[in-house]
């Protein structure tokens, strides 16, 4: 992580950052996300297709400040009111971003509306990939207690 960009978001008025480097249980990143105003998801230039955490955030009703290499994924999001697209690498947008009004909270279903899965999408997909047989959705699998590969930063979803 970019600790100097981090210094200018956590030295914004209204900004409370924390940032933890380690695997989350998924009910602590559900509890990252209740509390979070927006999620940021800064990727480089360099950097792949990005969709999982715009949709984690998405999905879990958490305005998006986006930068992302990926054109149609940044595309599909502009003009949504709980999406702000940014430049790549652009700390002062960003700063500026945060200084001002926030993205709306996303619907329900606004993931998909922008044709990104579901957590039920998601989770039928995977369980096919990995050759096991479907189980009905609940709310089980997210009391387990199973850690999340995503390192989270409240107020910011940042990934290195």
């Amino acid at each position: 992580m970019n600790t100097t960009v981090l210094q200018r978001i956590d030295a914004l008025p209204h900004v409370v950052l924390h940032v933890q480097h380690r695997e989350l249980p998924a009910a602590h990143l559900r509890t990252v996300y209740a509390a979070a105003d927006a999620a940021i998801v800064a990727r480089t230039a360099t950097a792949g297709k990005e969709s999982g955490l715009v949709a984690d955030a998405a999905n879990h009703g958490v305005a998006l400040l986006v930068s992302t290499p990926d054109a149609d994924l940044a595309g599909r999001l502009r003009g949504r009111p709980w999406a702000r697209v940014l430049r790549v690498g652009d700390a002062a947008e960003l700063a500026a971003a945060l200084d001002g009004p926030l993205p709306a909270r996303p619907h329900p279903g606004a993931a998909t509306e922008v044709g990104l899965m579901s957590p039920a999408a998601a989770l039928a997909r995977f369980t096919t990939l990995a050759g096991l047989q479907p189980r009905p959705m609940g709310n089980d699998h997210l009391r387990a207690g199973k850690p999340s590969s995503k390192p989270c930063v409240l107020h910011a979803q940042l990934h290195s």
